[in-house]
């Protein structure tokens, strides 16, 4: 059961809309729902539905035209830009169908990276790097480059760097639309291990039926509208 003191996100009449010449395009009408601690919601639509559109503005990448995100019970409707960005900083972290590593750094600091930035130690970075990477199964890959792994052991190196930060929240746009279903598989066995280890929530956006029904909760977003199902 949903306990209402242990919401960390909310989306309150969300409305996005596209200019397409002198057409206006409808991308979300009046989205609403909350995402509670350690919990991973699925969201599943057509191509072009809007998903990855939520999941931006979920994530404070991207301003609705109108209603809020409140995170951790602060509107950032009318947050300045470097406000939007601390509140993203420090709660949210993005995983996207393409890993993102960056070729000329090893697995270790492909991970590392997110917490050096914040002036962690560069040591104390690598430690909380490895311990990630050894949980979710990588342990001596460390030094490789991301070219030396698989598709799946790249996409659990993306999962790794987008936990170091000990995020509220986990959004994962299409985290598995690379991976064949095995992995796939894995990959969420992996969500389920984190959430319940790190209280970590994860939003995903998924093609996956198989995927989304092994979710907590399933929403889908069809015609800008989003209704849990």
């Amino acid at each position: 059961m949903l306990n209402k003191n242990d919401c960390i996100l909310s989306v309150i009449n969300l409305c996005k809309s596209y200019s397409d010449h002198n057409d206006k395009i409808n991308i979300l009408s009046n989205i609403n729902f909350s995402l509670y601690k350690s919990e991973v919601v699925a969201i599943i639509g057509s191509s072009g539905s809007g998903k990855s559109t939520l999941l931006h503005i979920i994530g404070l990448l991207d301003s609705p035209d109108s209603g809020s995100v409140i995170i951790n019970g602060l509107d950032t409707a009318n947050f300045s830009k470097s406000e939007r960005d601390g509140i993203h900083n420090y709660n949210i972290s993005f995983m996207y169908q393409f890993h993102h590593l960056l070729s000329e750094f090893n697995v270790l600091d492909n991970v590392a990276l997110p917490v050096i930035i914040r002036n962690n130690s560069y040591e104390e970075s690598r430690q909380l790097a490895k311990d990630l990477l050894d949980k979710l199964g990588l342990k001596g890959k460390e030094k490789k480059s991301p070219g030396e792994l698989s598709g799946g052991e790249r996409q659990r190196v993306a999962l790794a760097r987008s936990l170091i930060t000990r995020p509220n929240c986990v959004i994962a746009d299409e985290p598995t639309g690379n991976l064949d279903k095995k992995t796939s598989m894995l990959m969420f066995d992996y969500f389920l291990e984190m959430k319940n280890e790190y209280g970590t929530s994860f939003i995903m956006a998924t093609h996956d039926l198989d995927l989304a029904s092994m979710a907590d909760r399933k929403m889908c977003l069809e015609y800008g509208n989003l209704s849990f199902i």
